[in-house]
């Protein structure tokens, strides 16, 4: 990589701020910015598993007055190039095809298609399902901008159209896959980062 360390952020704040900016709290979120542009500061490469957290780095906090210079990369974009270092696990006998699902800011908003395709087909031997809407087409999840908190009549109406009009369902993949954005997703990286470069990490 180049890199003399790989660090996975943990301070001071652990959340972009997202969720304050879609509340309306401009404010507050121009707080978390400021303190997460000037910790970001030294940085050259950003990564995360959370295409909202990109958005919100590289465009939200520009517009706040706290321009990131780093490049941003999802996981899947960090790791398309490794590709043939990741393991293959393979399908289970019996088991149902996974689906895959474009979130709106990892696809419309960076336009990102293939790579999540490749590393599931990689790890799971077969390409993934694909919704009957998908790639730039894809139908919103409902989740984002608070709309679940917001709206959650609005949201829950999402999801049935969803689940009510896609073939994908009707074929029993059984499982969808999209962007991980929980806490789990920082343990994965730290351990794939470790065995792929020996890199140490500051936690």
């Amino acid at each position: 990589l180049g890199a003399g360390e790989i660090n996975l952020f943990s301070e001071p704040i652990q959340c972009c701020g997202y969720p304050l900016f879609a509340a309306g709290d401009w404010e507050n979120f121009r707080e978390i910015a400021e303190v997460m542009a000037n910790t970001f500061r030294d940085a050259s490469l950003i990564v995360s598993g959370s295409p909202i957290c990109l958005y919100t780095i590289g465009t939200l906090y520009r517009s706040a007055g706290f321009p990131v210079r780093a490049q941003l990369q999802h996981i899947t974009e960090f790791l398309q190039p490794l590709i043939s270092q990741l393991p293959a696990f393979g399908q289970k006998k019996g088991s149902k095809t996974l689906a895959y699902h474009d979130p709106c800011y990892l696809g419309r908003y960076r336009s990102t298609y293939d790579a999540p395709r490749e590393i599931l087909e990689k790890i799971t031997g077969r390409p993934p399902a694909e919704f009957f809407r998908n790639r730039e087409n894809s139908y919103c999840c409902g989740g984002g901008g608070l709309l679940p908190v917001s709206s959650p009549e609005t949201a829950d109406q999402i999801t049935t159209v969803i689940i009510a009009y896609e073939p994908v369902w009707a074929i029993g993949t059984g499982k969808v896959a999209t962007t991980a954005q929980a806490q789990e997703v920082h343990a994965f990286i730290r351990d794939l980062l470790t065995k792929l470069y020996g890199a140490p990490l500051a936690q």
